[in-house]
């Protein structure tokens, strides 16, 4: 659908581009063409009636628009916690730069 909807207050660092890690594994790079917009609903951004999950609620959310720039995937996760055992990788919003994950195999090249 070529957007990402968040909570309004939720922060992001200046990005030109967005990766979303889901199920063990980065698959694709996104660039930002627009946003972020705050307060957005379905009756002030017609984008979002789109979208099956915010169809049914006129709930405010942050808006950021998104198109694809590269399957860059998957970037697997080999990240660990201190005791050995493997963690999620976006745990919080995780920065890195656009070579690095174009180039990636696994989440641990990306630090």
């Amino acid at each position: 659908h070529n957007l990402y909807g968040c909570q309004n207050d939720r922060s992001f660092r200046p990005s030109k581009y967005v990766a979303f890690y889901r199920r063990g594994a980065i698959k694709y790079l996104l660039e930002i063409v627009d946003g972020p917009y705050r307060n957005c609903t379905i009756d002030n951004t017609p984008e979002l009636q789109k979208v099956s999950r915010y169809r049914n609620s006129n709930e405010a959310r942050q808006v950021i628009f998104l198109k694809l720039v590269a399957d860059v995937g998957p970037i697997l996760n080999d990240t660990t916690a201190e005791n050995g055992r493997g963690i999620a990788f976006a745990r919080s919003q995780r920065y890195t730069t656009y070579e690095k994950i174009v180039c990636a195999k696994r989440t641990s090249e990306l630090a």
